[in-house]
């Protein structure tokens, strides 16, 4: 079946029957694949969308990056250190994170909630991989921006 898929590609939605004759072959599809199935009324739709608008924020961030061969480089470089610069899928990690317990539970930073669970809280995410992200991102947004404003 072909469908208007919400991701705005040239990914053909599958029939439910046809989607368990094989996996997906991309997370693109497997997106469309979920909003296709997620009735409109569905308290869960507004998730569906929410993950379907990121994967397209992330896939047009990375193909901004990778139109440049100085930034492709720099994703296989130091502290990202990709192989090859196509596998990087787009996603930079949030700005705060809120580690889990097994991660707290080998931390001396962790303490035991009233759940007794081991818990810190909302933390700033100072992954040096992040920061790399950020910047090479910010670099193809900015370069981005100068050609508009050369049109």
């Amino acid at each position: 079946m072909t469908d208007v898929n919400p991701l705005g590609s040239d990914v053909d939605l599958l029939t439910e029957g046809e989607a368990h004759a094989r996996e997906p072959i991309s997370i693109t599809e497997s997106i469309g694949l979920a909003l296709a199935r997620v009735p409109a009324d569905a308290l869960r739709r507004p998730a569906v969308e929410a993950i379907a608008r990121a994967h397209a924020r992330n896939q047009r961030r990375r193909a901004a990056i990778l139109k440049y061969a100085d930034l492709r480089k720099r994703l296989q470089s130091a502290p990202l250190d990709y192989p090859d610069a196509t596998q990087w899928n787009g996603y930079i990690p949030p700005a705060t994170i809120n580690p889990g317990e097994s991660e707290l539970a080998r931390s001396p930073k962790g303490r035991l909630s009233q759940r007794g669970k081991y818990t810190i809280g909302e933390q700033a995410n100072d992954d040096p991989r992040r920061a790399a992200l950020l910047e090479i991102s910010r670099i193809a947004w900015d370069r981005e921006q100068a050609a508009k404003n050369l049109t």
